[in-house]
């Protein structure tokens, strides 16, 4: 974190301070020497001189801490002011009013805490900004459960009709059925995103090109199934990262490719090394995306074809979680497209090795305890 540097206004006015604080005590021991000189008369001898001076010297010293004293007076009161305010702000954020801000101090003068007042701000910010985030995520949750309970409790209220058809009834029922999985995959999810969060990944090497071999095999019968092709193109690559983390991206692109794409279509994966980094593709031929919907195809519950990812069993969280463990491995990941019904693509680049990681700050007073090794 960056000091505060001084403007030469500040500097001006300290300096100005200080030698104000000087001539008022030079004045003040000329004054003190004046008095003792006319109160003791012109000393004669060396004890004279003694004493006067060591009149000199208690008064003196006595002014001098009156004087120091009222100055700390004022600038304890000033800093008492300062706490004051800065307890209330710190008050209101635990109650979540976020919106308090600390200003600048009369005639503009934060002094030594300028550096405190900034940070504050900038951490009421931050967290208004978290707040927000919280709430549009509470809503999109209740949005997306509340769609499959109004179908689960409209067709069981349905199932209530003793004249209802047999053919009707199991028809109901599958949907009912199809909306529980569609709940349980959303819970699922969910808390699949919650179990990233402040997660370190558990990094060991192994070849990424044989992990993504892997992974389209295991999908064979889903692809397969819908006549699709698919192409590997893997260059022999070693990594040093989470497998069963990224495992879980492969899964989720994968599936993605092969729900949207029709079929007869084909999807392509490809991966390189490139400067100390893996290169890894996804390309499709299948329903395509628009500019906007590369733009928020990672962003939570977001689905550019709402209808078509709902019936196949969608929650615009797979994406989102996608890009969470990529960015636990310190990559990156982007969409792209030509256009609707033009196909999709999805472009990786994980680091070959984890970044160093920052090393512990020891804190006076407390014992660093290394981590417990899992």
């Amino acid at each position: 974190m960056a000091g505060h540097t001084h403007t030469p206004g500040e500097i001006a006015k300290s300096a100005f301070g200080v030698i104000a604080v000087l001539a008022i005590l030079n004045l003040m021991w000329a004054a003190v020497g004046a008095i003792t000189v006319l109160w003791k008369g012109f000393p004669k001898t060396p004890l004279g001189w003694l004493l006067a001076d060591a009149a000199v010297f208690s008064i003196g010293l006595v002014l001098a801490s009156l004087t120091i004293g009222l100055i700390g007076r004022f600038a304890s009161r000033r800093n008492l002011d300062f706490f004051d305010q800065m307890i209330e702000a710190i008050r209101r954020v635990s109650r979540g009013d976020f919106s308090v801000r600390i200003a600048w101090n009369e005639g503009g003068r934060r002094g030594a805490f300028r550096d405190v007042i900034d940070r504050f701000n900038e951490m009421a910010i931050s967290l208004a900004r978290m707040e927000e985030l919280r709430r549009e995520f509470v809503c999109d949750v209740s949005h997306e459960i509340q769609s499959p309970l109004t179908s689960i409790r409209g067709f069981a209220l349905a199932l209530r009709d003793p004249a209802l058809p047999r053919g009707s009834a199991e028809h109901y029922l599958d949907i009912i059925v199809a909306e529980s999985d569609r709940l349980s995959r959303l819970a699922t999810s969910l808390l699949s995103l919650n179990a990233l969060e402040g997660r370190t990944p558990e990094v060991r090497e192994f070849r990424l090109d044989q992990q993504l071999r892997d992974q389209l095999l295991a999908s064979e019968p889903l692809w397969r199934g819908k006549g699709i092709s698919v192409d590997l193109d893997a260059a022999e690559l070693t990594i040093e990262a989470d497998p069963l983390l990224l495992s879980q991206v492969w899964t989720n692109l994968l599936s993605n490719a092969i729900k949207f794409t029709p079929p007869g279509g084909r999807i392509a994966v490809s991966l390189r090394g490139e400067e100390g980094a893996a290169l890894v593709r996804f390309d499709d031929t299948g329903i395509g995306m628009t500019q906007e919907d590369c733009l928020r195809a990672f962003d939570r519950f977001y689905m550019a074809d709402s209808s078509r990812s709902a019936s196949s069993g969608g929650n615009g969280l797979g994406l989102a979680i996608a890009r969470k463990i990529v960015g636990l491995h310190s990559g990156s990941i982007e969409a792209s497209s030509p256009g609707p019904g033009r196909g999709s693509g999805f472009s990786l680049r994980l680091p070959l090795s984890p970044p160093p990681r920052a090393p512990a700050i020891p804190i006076p007073g407390t014992t660093n305890i290394p981590p417990t090794k899992r």
